[in-house]
């Protein structure tokens, strides 16, 4: 069967070199440094989405106040 690996997720493709048993010691240690890139990656995103929240909750703070002057 002939995968077409494009269409796989990045964490799908990691998988599926993992499960590989041909991988060379070389292939797998770029597998995990880019597994973990990845995570973060999803790191840094998640703390800039909560970032982004609070400045949104601070400056709707600051028009309520300045709304109301």
């Amino acid at each position: 069967m002939v995968m077409n690996f494009r269409m796989l997720s990045d964490r799908d493709l990691i998988a599926q070199v993992y499960c590989c048993t041909t991988s060379t010691e070389l292939e797998m240690d770029l597998i995990r440094r880019l597994e973990a890139a990845l995570d973060r990656f999803q790191n840094q995103d998640e703390e800039l989405k909560h970032y982004h929240s609070k400045l949104s909750e601070a400056l709707a703070k600051t028009t309520q106040v300045l709304s109301s002057c």
